[in-house]
């Protein structure tokens, strides 16, 4: 049988980590559950993770565990009871339905490792017809990310005779298109997939998006910042390779005109990731408008436009850096 947190044990847990500390608050209690259940829950999201934390300082305020003090909180004698079932050992009900990792979600609707997305590498697989004929913005970025890698990034890797010379070329293929990958993985694995599968689950009515957006840009922060903060010196050596190599200048020309470019130049491409992470946060801005009624799925949308400017924002300064403006 497999062995589950109880409440109990989270106390224990918090107590241990912030018993010596002052002027406690709840915010970074809940804060440290939060970052404790999404460590230990396979797949958990942060809406999630931030509920069960909230469910676990209820029980403790309920219990005695936790007491108020003024404006402050601090630990005491009070057990509080229950099990939390979301942190068995591996995360399910059943001792066999996760033995083996077969890529699929799994048959419980709620079960807390369900992967909840589609197998999206092998759907792109399968279409037909050019980029610009996916439905949805985000297939269409990254479709945008497969023209830089494969259309750019892989002809220079096989051109015969070499586009650019052999004594360089890693090093040019690092300087340009060194992030572009790690960008792609994290939209892949936490955002498109999750936007499918809730469109798949309740459409035509979705009740809410915000808590999809707050997990991605919490995992892909890093690399959309890292992406910024290469884009000068990318878009730097790619025109100075472009002035003086008659080879490279045809190859952009010929690339600008492959169907799959839609006769976009490279610039569009490279800086892609940068101009999408600016309109995430109006995208967002927008269905948080049209939320007529107060309500905790409008609170957290906002929630997740602050982070997401928040992270346009870094991304932008970096960009600056060396004076080069998007």
């Amino acid at each position: 049988m497999h062995r589950a947190l109880g409440c109990e044990r989270s106390r224990n847990w918090l107590r241990s980590l912030a018993e010596a500390e002052h002027d406690l608050r709840e915010k970074p209690l809940l804060d440290a559950l939060t970052e404790l259940f999404l460590h230990k829950i396979p797949n958990s999201s942060i809406a999630d993770a931030e509920s069960l934390g909230s469910r676990v300082i209820e029980s403790m305020l309920s219990a005695g565990a936790l007491q108020m003090d003024e404006e402050w909180l601090k630990f005491g004698p009070g057990r509080p009871s229950g099990v939390l079932v979301q942190m068995t050992t591996r995360g399910c009900y059943s001792p066999w339905g996760h033995e083996h990792e077969d890529g699929y979600a799994c048959y419980a609707r709620s079960c807390q490792r369900n992967v909840r997305k589609f197998l999206l590498l092998d759907e792109l697989r399968t279409r037909t017809g050019d980029w610009a004929n996916y439905y949805g913005t985000e297939e269409q970025f990254m479709e945008q990310l497969n023209v830089l890698r494969t259309v750019y990034r892989d002809a220079l890797i096989s051109a015969k005779p070499p586009i650019i010379s052999p004594r360089k070329l890693d090093e040019f293929l690092k300087d340009v298109f060194g992030k572009v990958e790690e960008v792609q993985r994290v939209n892949q694995a936490y955002l498109l997939p999750q936007l499918k599968f809730r469109q798949q689950e309740q459409g035509p009515w979705i009740s809410g998006i915000s808590d999809i957006f707050r997990d991605w840009i919490r995992k892909a922060r890093d690399a959309y910042i890292d992406y910024a903060g290469n884009f000068p010196n990318a878009n730097y050596v790619i025109r100075l390779e472009d002035s003086k190599n008659m080879l490279f200048h045809s190859f952009l020309e010929n690339a600008r005109n492959n169907k799959l470019s839609n006769k976009l130049g490279f610039d569009t491409y490279l800086k892609a990731p940068i101009t999408r992470l600016q309109r995430y946060t109006l995208l967002l801005s927008t269905v948080h408008k049209s939320m007529v009624q107060d309500s905790e799925e409008k609170t957290n949308l906002q929630t997740a436009i602050d982070e997401v400017h928040q992270a346009t924002m870094e991304c932008d300064a970096r960009v600056e850096q060396d004076g080069t403006q998007v």
